[in-house]
């Protein structure tokens, strides 16, 4: 476990270093872990509240929730660019060769060079997958598959279909039944949905999809991508989105004193 000063928010993995933002010291950063030493090499600062960052570019984006602002990081120099934004925002996601996020009353686009610009909402964010682009139909019960600006094929997921992740050779879907495995190229879609009651978010990685949950039972559940056995880790403390650094997974906890910790799932099948 690696000790976090003040509130350890959602790590993020960028050029083989762990960026993990603290929200409460006097000055909000970014700790910078080499996960092999488990040391904290650089502590970058940021907006006020820092939660969970992305990767684009050589850049890591950190979102500040108080400060209405994103932090840019360049990973070779530390050095940083804050970019203002209207309040409210919810987080980030990549799409191609920019950075797009959905504010209280606005929807923005930041370009790599940091020009934020408002746009119109396109609904829940796609996810590309092999040259094609899946995203969420109007109706929230399906997902779309794109070739250019063509729908190519509308792949029935169920009510309630709200976002999705790409988890190796899977598309994973949210619905209200629970998450969906699709096939990205014959657009099968698994018989039963994995329920996970109360879910804060989840993330693919190459092998399937991490699930975090918070409340009176925190845990990290994992869905293996090929064979859709799945198991819930109890853990310490409140969980944010895990962070993949090779075959492991890491969470940041908030604790009586916030902590980043290795998540290993076990299954039932496991000796």
């Amino acid at each position: 476990m690696i000790e976090i000063e003040g509130t350890a928010e959602t790590p993020l993995l960028a050029g083989g270093l762990v960026c993990v933002p603290n929200t409460d010291p006097p000055t909000p950063t970014v700790a910078v872990i080499n996960p092999e030493s488990r040391q904290i090499v650089e502590l970058v600062p940021t907006g006020e509240m820092g939660f969970t960052p992305v990767e684009l570019a050589g850049f890591v984006w950190v979102p500040n929730r108080a400060s209405a602002t994103v932090t840019r990081v360049d990973m070779e120099t530390f050095e940083t660019l804050d970019i203002p934004l209207s309040p409210g925002f919810v987080g980030l996601s990549v799409v191609g060769d920019h950075i797009e996020t959905r504010a209280a009353e606005n929807y923005w686009r930041i370009d790599v060079d940091g020009t934020a610009t408002v746009i119109e909402d396109p609904g829940p964010l796609p996810v590309e997958f092999d040259g094609a682009v899946f995203r969420v139909d109007p109706s929230r019960t399906a997902v779309e598959r794109l070739v250019g600006d063509a729908v190519e094929a509308t792949i029935q997921t169920g009510a309630g279909t709200s976002g999705l992740a790409v988890a190796g050779d899977w598309i994973f879907a949210s619905t209200t039944a629970g998450f969906v495995r699709i096939d990205p190229v014959s657009g099968d879609v698994s018989s039963d949905p994995i329920l996970v009651d109360g879910f804060q978010g989840f993330v693919g990685s190459d092998d399937g999809l991490w699930v975090h949950t918070r409340g009176e039972r925190p845990s990290v559940t994992f869905i293996d991508g090929e064979t859709l056995l799945f198991a819930s880790v109890p853990v310490s403390g409140s969980p944010d989105e895990p962070t993949i650094v090779d075959d492991r997974a890491f969470v940041s906890l908030i604790l009586g004193a916030s902590a980043v910790e290795e998540i290993v799932p076990r299954f039932a099948t496991d000796e």
